[in-house]
């Protein structure tokens, strides 16, 4: 054994002391005051506004455990605008697995938020950063999510609804990947949340997005799923849908160029807000749309959309009281062939009416189809008062489309031929406004195909 001077001894504990217990604990602790520094805070704001392309405000950044990270005041806003997108008092992010394919594990991020709000105009950008994660152009390697929120409160137009039991995940898929949303809404009987699935498939050529949407048996309100689905906001402010809706983008064309389906029932449709507020006609009243027509629905299918526009359904439409311009009538019974009532019309712009019910059927061959469904009236009644008809099925089988569109838009002064081959001019060149409706005395023959107007 090696016999040491007392002063080498010291030296030799010395340097220990300060390698390994010195050096360390200053390292530990200057680690520590630089991650709850502001500079480290600023320096995650910025790597969170590199990776989600938008303005990130926050108070504070705690690492709670290894693998364990907490924002604390997380505030996202619109880069351009400076508009409030999303906030929440706390984020909570944790590194876990997730068992994968053959079971073997793959790293996840379960997301726990704490009074989350989100503002509807957030949706738009949203959908891009969804879009940027599902086609694996965020730079970051692909990992799973699971996010879970006790309640979070959704803004959108001056009102707000609160959505409850919010559970969501991103799930990699050996042909893309998927997304899952569930939720209830509070204030709305719903025997089973709501679910909405975001598809990416990689598979397909080109790639595409998609979506489906399953109501669970409630009834959601068409003013929040108009934040995602703009068309809804025209029927009305109380209308609600319940059934499916699915629809498929592929990558490179237009949104509004979509493949999809619809099953359901839109309950409380503001037909004022629908019909008046879009065409020169006058027609108020609640109502409600069902597809396919229950009188069929074990062998209904659903209604088809291909390139965005609706290429076969069927349906019932029912409308309660109302009013109904005289224009309207009359140019249904011109351009739809309806037979009118015996009794006269009221003297009036506006005739007042009981109730509006009939089924329709439209084929991809641009064929329309129109029964009576009124009750308590003769049979085949489209627009009834009491038990006076106003307004009978059309007399010839089939009709095409193009009547239904003469019937909301009478202008007679400047027509184009209704094809596929004028649908791309259409969509591109400037069209003129419809001239004033005006009360003509028309009548039409649909058998032959012909037309014959006098005035």
């Amino acid at each position: 054994m090696f016999h040491l001077h007392d002063r080498t001894r010291h030296r030799i504990c010395l340097v220990g002391f300060c390698l390994f217990c010195l050096v360390p604990t200053v390292a530990v602790i200057a680690w520590s005051v630089a991650r709850n520094s502001e500079t480290y805070v600023a320096l995650e704001k910025q790597r969170l506004r590199q990776y989600l392309g938008l303005d990130v405000a926050l108070e504070d950044l705690t690492h709670v455990c290894p693998g364990v990270v907490r924002y604390e005041g997380l505030s996202l806003a619109d880069p351009e605008t400076g508009w409030p997108l999303f906030h929440c008092d706390s984020l909570e992010i944790e590194q876990t697995e997730v068992a994968g394919p053959q079971e073997s594990a793959r790293p996840a991020l379960k997301i726990t938020a704490t009074g989350p709000e989100l503002e509807g105009a957030s949706l738009k950008r949203a959908w891009g950063l969804l879009e940027r994660i599902m086609q694996r152009r965020t730079g970051q390697p692909e990992i799973d999510l699971r996010v879970a929120s006790g309640d979070v409160l959704v803004r959108a137009e001056g009102r707000s609804r609160t959505l409850s039991g919010v559970e969501g995940s991103v799930e990699t898929l050996p042909g893309g990947c998927r997304l899952r949303f569930s939720f209830f809404i509070d204030g709305v009987d719903m025997p089973q949340p709501a679910v909405v699935w975001i598809v990416r498939d990689r598979q397909s050529t080109p790639p595409a997005m998609g979506f489906e949407i399953h109501t669970g048996g409630g009834e959601l309100p068409c003013e929040l799923l108009s934040m995602g689905l703009p068309p809804l906001q025209a029927l009305g402010p109380k209308a609600r849908f319940r059934g499916v809706v699915r629809a498929r983008i592929a990558d490179g064309t237009p949104a509004a160029d979509f493949h999809g389906d619809f099953r359901g029932e839109l309950i409380d449709v503001d037909f004022g807000h629908l019909i008046s507020d879009h065409f020169p006609h006058q027609l108020s009243g609640i109502g409600r749309v069902t597809i396919p027509d229950p009188a069929m629905r074990e062998h209904g299918q659903p209604a088809l959309f291909e390139h965005g526009r609706l290429t076969k359904a069927t349906g019932l439409v029912a409308i309660g009281s109302g009013n109904i311009s005289r224009p309207l009538l009359d140019a249904a019974a011109d351009r739809l062939a309806m037979a009118r009532g015996p009794d006269p019309l009221p003297p009036t712009d506006l005739v007042p009416f009981d109730q509006v019910a009939f089924a329709f059927g439209i084929d991809s061959q641009g064929g329309l189809q129109c029964q009576g469904r009124c009750v308590s009236v003769e049979t085949g009644t489209v627009v009834a008062r009491g038990r006076q008809t106003l307004l009978s099925q059309p007399t010839a089988r089939r009709l095409p489309v193009v009547a239904l569109l003469q019937t909301l838009v009478p202008d007679a002064t400047l027509q184009a031929p209704a094809t596929t081959q004028t649908n791309w001019l259409m969509r591109h060149l400037p069209l003129p406004q419809p001239a004033p409706v005006a009360t003509v005395e028309r009548r039409s023959v649909y058998g032959n195909g012909r037309s014959i107007e006098r005035r």
